[in-house]
């Protein structure tokens, strides 16, 4: 799932801007959009590899994690803190661990010589 529905009562509370911006996020996730604007791009024959895994992590781990995303870091202080130990505290409410799953996307394709 979306590694963000996880904490949508956090985010509520404490970066809604967060929740605004996840329609691009999504969006670029998709396999017909990638797949278009290769071919927009001159790219031929492309396919799709994918690779899905998922990963268990404690309370400290998904902080330390969501704390790298580029829209949690640009919270400003001090409100990004507490967003964060939110997110902490939520992951051992719920038992002191989360599984995040995830899939690899690999795009190929050809580029003829022009």
């Amino acid at each position: 799932g979306d590694r963000y529905q996880h904490f949508a009562d956090v985010y509520q509370a404490h970066a809604p801007e967060i929740l605004a911006e996840s329609d691009e996020r999504i969006r670029r996730r998709d396999t017909e959009t990638w797949e278009d604007e290769l071919g927009a791009a001159g790219f031929e024959a492309v396919e799709l590899f994918s690779h899905e895994w998922s990963r268990s992590m404690s309370p400290e781990g998904v902080r330390a994690l969501y704390a790298t995303y580029s829209d949690h870091m640009m919270v400003p202080e001090p409100r990004r803190g507490r967003l964060l130990e939110a997110i902490e505290g939520a992951v051992a409410d719920r038992g002191g661990e989360l599984t995040l799953d995830y899939r690899t996307n690999v795009y190929t394709g050809i580029k003829p010589r022009s």
